[in-house]
């Protein structure tokens, strides 16, 4: 999978918190600049976190 932008990455991180369950784990692992914060704000946003 290729993101091209933050905002790609922050949609990704709002389908994948869409779909999250109570219990379930994500585990993120990548170099600096890989996106992850912006992927868990997505998924906070999602969640209903601001």
């Amino acid at each position: 999978m290729k993101i091209a932008s933050a905002q790609e990455m922050f949609d990704l991180g709002k389908r994948m918190g869409a779909q999250l369950r109570a219990g379930d784990l994500i585990l993120l692992n990548g170099p600096l600049g890989a996106g992850k914060t912006v992927l868990v704000q997505g998924i906070g946003a999602a969640l209903g976190f601001t």
